[in-house]
């Protein structure tokens, strides 16, 4: 019976032994596991932000690289009203609106800036006109959308026979590009 004990006894306190050191030496690397997950995510958060902030800066100086004129005789000031016209016939092809008329105005000197206006007149349904703002959106220019007229009447409305007349409205824009001196 003593030597039942003396070795119920000794495997317990081996059984012991063995948990207290499992507990001890293995326990602390998924502490130490944990931490560095902790560390890793936190850089990576870091290195996500450092990203979007270095592609956001490059559309920004892309944006003044392409808008910023030396001075009011720069050749930008010029050559920018061409290249937009250009740009925004093919964009309003591109997405099948119909120009009714396209006048240029002259330029506005506000502050540093120099505003060249321009009074569009389109016929377009309402999601073609919502891709038109969207792909000025996203144009290179900084462009300044001063008025939207939408000729959508009682009147007109009346006078349509078709209901495909009436998915088309008349849309008139003053649209303004910006250059920066």
């Amino acid at each position: 019976m003593l030597r039942t004990i003396i070795l119920i006894s000794s495997i317990l306190l081996i059984f012991s032994i063995i948990e207290i050191g499992y507990k001890i030496y293995f326990n602390k690397k998924p502490d130490i596991v944990a931490d560095l997950e902790i560390e890793q995510k936190n850089e990576n958060e870091k290195f996500i932000t450092a990203q979007l902030l270095s592609s956001s800066l490059n559309r920004v100086y892309n944006l003044f690289e392409f808008n910023l004129a030396k001075n009011r005789t720069d050749k930008k000031n010029e050559s920018s009203s061409i290249d937009f016209l250009d740009y925004l016939t093919d964009l309003l092809n591109e997405l099948e609106i119909k120009i009714l008329s396209i006048k240029p105005k002259s330029s506005i000197n506000m502050g540093k800036n120099i505003y060249n206006p321009y009074e569009i007149n389109i016929k377009a349904s309402y999601d073609k006109f919502g891709k038109l703002i969207l792909n000025l959106e996203k144009s290179l220019r900084l462009i300044e959308i001063g008025q939207i007229n939408l000729n959508n009447g009682l009147e007109r409305i009346r006078a349509s026979n078709k209901e495909e007349q009436l998915q088309t409205q008349d849309i008139s824009l003053i649209i303004s590009t910006i250059t920066l001196n």
